[in-house]
């Protein structure tokens, strides 16, 4: 109940990733349907995990990740965690957790007293599950942002075509909006060497001039940096009725482009792609930078 809203109508598309920490190889990662339109999904499923002993269950977590289902990559919305020690057979209870932002797989429990549970720091939202009863706690991470090298996002398996840092600037003296490609991470190694040879395509739309710009290609590399800026004549007022489509491209000598992945931004866009649009109209002449995951939905080219 009260999941952040991820699209320009203050709504949201959520479902549920589950998995178990350590990951454990006869138990693979679960999912919930989509429940649409709603910041306070009822999704009343049964998932089972199978596969799993007594042993386990006194060293692994439950990790419940929510995400926004949207077919140009799954926004997150929060996560939970609870340790199952203590799991006893045939026993029910209702579990009430507060979502957090996202944890790294690699972080320590630590002890913590009853104001982590203080709403004001997990804004995310609220979780209910009905499981086998457990002893539980909820861990806590800093606030302070995290690289996204840092962050361990591989076991839910939503984003494995890796993520690109954009500007984005309205110049009002320029009358113009001014695009930054800044840098790509991850990027899916498309030759036989192991590598890409990745380069960048935008296009603002609709635009009555048709413009497409493209970035330099970077031989060899799936982690590159472009550092290359792109200029769009365009009004304040049109941005609203406007996307811009990015798409990332491994290029291919005599035959055609492999697809990397892309994004579009725009009022139309959800979570933070509609976030980054918004502030760019909202707060002109200031350069407003993100990185976004890339989606291997298809864009026309």
């Amino acid at each position: 109940m009260g999941l952040r809203a991820m699209d320009i109508h203050g709504l949201a598309d959520p479902f549920c990733k589950l998995f178990l920490l350590p990951r454990h190889s006869q138990a693979p990662g679960l999912r919930s349907k989509t429940v649409h339109k709603t910041r306070n999904p009822e999704f009343n499923e049964t998932l089972s995990f199978h596969g799993v002993t007594e042993a386990d269950i006194e060293i692994i977590t439950l990790r419940i990740v929510v995400l926004d289902d949207d077919k140009y990559g799954h926004d997150f919305i929060g996560e939970a965690r609870a340790p199952l020690k203590g799991l006893r057979p045939q026993q029910t209870r209702h579990l009430n957790v507060y979502l957090s932002q996202h944890i790294p797989v690699s972080q320590k429990w630590r002890d913590h007293t009853d104001d982590r549970f203080n709403e004001s720091r997990y804004p995310k939202g609220k979780l209910w599950l009905e499981e086998n009863s457990w002893s539980y706690s909820v861990d806590s991470i800093d606030d302070e942002d995290k690289t996204p090298e840092e962050e361990d996002w591989e076991d839910i398996g939503d984003w494995d075509r890796g993520r690109i840092l954009l500007t984005l600037c309205y110049s009002t003296r320029r009358r113009a909006l001014v695009v930054g490609v800044i840098r790509c991470i991850n990027l899916a190694a498309m030759d036989n060497n192991g590598f890409s040879d990745p380069f960048v395509k935008l296009h603002l739309k609709p635009d009555p001039h048709n413009r497409k710009y493209k970035t330099s290609i970077k031989w060899k590399n799936l982690n590159p940096e472009f550092n290359e800026q792109f200029v769009f004549e365009t009004k304040a007022t049109d941005l609203s009725r406007q996307a811009l489509e990015i798409t990332v491209w491994d290029k291919d000598y005599g035959k055609s482009n492999d697809y990397l992945g892309g994004l579009e931004l725009g009022w139309n866009s959800k979570g933070e792609r509609l976030q980054h649009w918004v502030d760019t109209i909202k707060y002109p002449d200031r350069v407003h930078e993100r990185w976004h995951h890339l989606s291997e939905e298809v864009l026309c080219d």
